[in-house]
């Protein structure tokens, strides 16, 4: 689940990490799943469909699928698969200890995630 905390070893680099490892992100999750339980699932389950719509086919990664989007900037890696759902990961050059408390790149992640969100939700397209 998106929620769990932890880093990811893609590509060789201990710099990828769960984007609720941020304390504003990890609100900004908790007030979503909170006001829109259904829009918050959406986000958290199987996007790998979705995702192959918008992004093309993903790189298999044992059983997951992962894709490698730029957006200002910022590495996003998401990995879906239809056992352990969606889960959204940064490349932060600082690591997980610096990543925690940036509060700029924690409402950058946010307004990536509403924009995902708003997608996944039909109301919007990947420009």
């Amino acid at each position: 689940m998106i929620v769990k905390s932890g880093t990811l070893n893609l590509f060789g680099t201990k710099e990828t990490v769960e984007v609720s490892e941020s304390t504003i992100v990890r609100l900004w999750l908790k007030e979503k799943a909170r006001s829109d339980p259904f829009l918050f699932l959406r986000l958290i389950e199987d996007n790998s469909k979705r995702l192959e719509r918008l992004f093309g086919a993903g790189v298999m990664l044992k059983t997951e699928k992962i894709w490698t989007l730029e957006e200002q900037g910022v590495i996003f890696f998401i990995a879906s698969s239809d056992k352990e759902g969606s889960k959204y990961f940064i490349h932060y050059v600082g690591g997980t200890q610096a990543y925690i408390g940036d509060r700029k790149m924690g409402t950058a992640v946010c307004g990536f995630l509403e924009r995902l969100l708003q997608i996944f939700a039909g109301s919007k397209v990947w420009a």
